[in-house]
């Protein structure tokens, strides 16, 4: 019971946080022990946020690469 009583107190005060990268960051809260009391978690979704949102930049660089190396290979 005690542990349903600190989320839900927790998850009071994070509705007041507005930028999702500072809710995960908030995630990551030390217990008085001194635990991660969420640390798995947030580590993944911080993870997360390093990923692109979608594979067009990427396939836009190798593009700009194939045309870059097909002038070179004509310039000869």
């Amino acid at each position: 019971m005690k542990i349903l009583h600190e989320i839900s107190t927790f998850a009071a005060e994070v509705t007041k946080i507005v930028c999702i990268e500072k809710y995960w960051i908030e995630i990551k809260l030390i217990d008085a022990g001194g635990n991660k009391k969420f640390g798995n978690i947030s580590k993944l979704v911080l993870g997360l946020f390093t990923l692109p949102f979608s594979n067009a930049s990427i396939e836009c660089t190798f593009s700009i690469v194939n045309i870059i190396k097909d002038k070179l290979q004509n310039v000869d």
